[in-house]
């Protein structure tokens, strides 16, 4: 099952959200604080953040640079400043999506959706990718197979006298003439 982390101020606000994502199967942890969100960053899992911008202490911008720094898991940020700077601010640090408050809990619902989607997709082919990596390393050669020039598919073609005589392929005769 998916989790994500909330990290606001408002704390009624923080309770609807989750009550309206259980609703979709998507566990859901909050706290108050972004030192309290680093935290349990660092102690759970989680496949999303949703981050405030407007916090006291540590505000949203301070919180997703450190996030940053340790994880890319996919960030949604929201606010009540409608400018466009916060914004861009915002996407340009590192935030996958931003919305405004006041927002439609199933426009929000929908953007967490699509942002877990897309983020555990992609590790889940990032991981076979991997998966692949590792494997190739262990062959011989590390993966890298080299191609016998003289192999089966000269063997369909016919084959010029002077390769025969420099003992590169055996000679044939075509019976055929």
């Amino acid at each position: 099952m998916n989790k994500i982390l909330i990290i606001d101020d408002d704390r009624e606000l923080c309770a609807l959200i989750k009550r309206s994502v259980q609703a979709e199967n998507i566990e859901a942890d909050f706290c108050n604080t972004g030192k309290e969100g680093l935290q349990k960053l660092k102690e759970q899992e989680y496949q999303l953040v949703v981050l405030d911008v407007m916090m006291p202490g540590m505000d949203g911008f301070e919180t997703l640079e450190e996030i940053r720094k340790e994880n890319s898991l996919p960030i949604l940020m929201f606010t009540s400043k409608n400018d466009s700077i916060s914004k861009v601010r915002g996407l340009r640090a590192g935030a996958d999506d931003y919305l405004t408050k006041p927002f439609d809990m199933d426009e929000l619902i929908a953007r967490i959706a699509s942002l877990i989607r897309r983020y555990t997709r992609f590790n889940h082919q990032a991981g076979a990718v991997q998966g692949l990596r590792q494997v190739q390393a262990q062959l011989p050669d590390g993966g890298h197979f080299r191609r016998d020039p003289y192999a089966a598919h000269d063997r369909q073609r016919k084959v010029h006298p002077l390769r025969c005589v420099l003992g590169r392929v055996p000679v044939r005769r075509d019976r055929r003439h």
